[in-house]
C-alpha cells in the first residue's frame, strides 16, 4: 500500500492573495486528486496569512474528510507544475469538487449567521488599493463609476432593499452612504492584504473568507475584478453576480474565477458607456464563447510525460480507496 501523502507549501512560495493565489493553486490540482481518489493531509503556508508560524490549510479552511497522517511530503507547487488543471465555468460541478475537499469552518458560518439573512440584499465588492493601478489584469474603477452602476442596478431591482458592502477602500463606504438611502451593512475597515506589518496572523484571511461567504448569501452581487467576490459563485453556484471591470488575460488561460463571471449590462446608454470603458481589454473580446466545462488539463504534454513516468517508476501519489472511505465516514 502506498504511503499516505501530505501536500505542503512554505510561506515564501505563496506570496500573493488568499483567493487569487492560495485557493487558486490548491483548486487547480483538485481534479487530479479527485480523479485518483487522493485525499491528502495538508500543510499549506502563505506569506501574508500566518507565515511559517501557522498553516492556512488547515487553519482558515477545514477539511471535508479525515486524512490519514501523511508520511510522504509533496510540494503543492511541484504537483501543480505536473498536474495543473484549467478551471472553467460549470459552477455546480466546481462547487461539488471544492466541497468534496474543503468546508467553511463552523466559526465563520456562525459569524455570517449573526449578520442575518441577506437574500434581500445587494452585495457589492469594491476593490481599491492595488486594483487602482493594476492595469495589466483589469481597469481601475473609480468610486463614482461604481456607485453609478449600483444606482442603475437598484433602479431595476427594487426588491433588494439593503446593501452588504465588502471593500478595502477606506472612503468608499462613506461615499456610498451619501448616494444610497438604504441600510448599508459593512464589517468595517480591512488592511491591505499584502501589508508587510509582521503580524503574520490569520485574521486577515478569516475576514476575507467571511466577506466571500456573506457575498455568496446575497440576492445579487456587483463586483470589480476580484477573486474574493468571484469565489462566492463557487460557494453558491446559483448566485446572481456581475462584474463591472475587465478581466484581462495575462497568462495562457483566463483568470479563474473572476474571468467567468458575467459582465454587467444595462439599457441605460449613459451607464453602458461607463461599463464599456471599464471592460476595455477584457479577455472575452478576443475569445469565442466558452462552452460550459468544469476543468480540463492545462498542460497536456506535461501531464502525459508524468503519466508515462509514473507507470514506469510508480506514483508516490496513488493511494488505496480505503483512504477515501475513511474520509467519507468522517464527513
Amino acid at each position: 500500500m502506498t504511503k499516505p501523502v501530505k501536500l505542503v507549501a512554505k510561506a515564501d512560495g505563496l506570496r500573493e492573495g488568499l483567493f487569487g493565489q492560495v485557493f487558486l493553486y490548491v483548486f487547480e490540482i483538485l481534479p487530479y486528486l479527485e480523479r485518483n481518489q487522493i485525499f491528502p493531509e495538508w500543510d499549506i503556508h502563505a506569506k501574508y496569512y500566518g507565515g511559517e508560524a501557522r498553516s492556512i490549510i488547515p487553519g482558515v479552511l477545514d477539511l471535508a474528510y479525515s486524512p490519514l497522517p501523511g508520511t510522504r511530503c509533496i510540494s503543492l507547487q511541484t504537483l501543480r507544475k505536473r498536474r495543473c488543471s484549467q478551471l472553467g465555468n460549470d459552477w455546480p460541478a466546481l462547487h461539488r469538487l471544492w466541497s468534496s475537499f474543503f468546508k467553511i469552518p463552523t466559526s465563520i458560518e456562525r459569524e455570517a449567521d449573526a449578520i442575518g439573512p441577506l437574500k434581500g440584499a445587494l452585495g457589492i465588492h469594491f476593490r481599491g488599493t492595488d486594483k487602482q493601478t493594476a492595469t495589466w489584469d483589469t481597469n481601475p474603477v473609480s468610486a463614482s463609476d461604481m456607485i453609478e452602476i449600483v444606482l442603475d442596478f437598484r433602479r431595476r431591482r427594487p426588491d433588494l432593499q439593503t446593501v452588504f458592502l465588502a471593500t478595502d477602500d477606506r472612503t468608499f463606504a462613506g461615499k456610498l452612504r451619501e448616494r444610497l438611502e438604504c441600510e448599508i451593512l459593512n464589517l468595517g475597515e480591512v488592511p491591505f492584504h499584502k501589508a508587510d506589518d509582521g503580524s503574520r496572523d490569520l485574521d486577515g484571511a478569516k475576514r476575507a473568507l467571511l466577506d466571500s461567504v456573506l457575498l455568496s448569501r446575497c440576492g445579487a452581487v456587483l463586483n470589480t475584478s476580484s477573486a474574493l467576490s468571484a469565489f462566492a459563485k463557487v460557494l453558491n453556484p446559483e448566485l446572481e453576480i456581475y462584474r463591472c471591470a475587465a478581466s484581462k488575460q495575462f497568462s495562457d488561460v483566463p483568470y479563474f474565477p473572476v474571468a467567468y463571471i458575467e459582465s454587467y449590462t444595462t439599457i441605460d446608454s449613459r451607464i453602458a458607456k461607463i461599463v464599456e470603458h471599464l471592460m476595455e481589454g477584457d479577455w472575452s473580446h478576443k475569445a469565442p464563447p466558452v462552452a460550459k466545462f468544469r476543468s480540463r488539463t492545462r498542460f497536456p504534454r506535461t501531464e502525459l510525460k508524468w503519466d508515462i513516468l509514473e507507470r514506469v517508476l510508480g506514483s508516490p501519489m496513488r493511494q488505496r480507496s480505503v483512504h477515501h472511505h475513511v474520509g467519507q465516514l468522517a464527513r
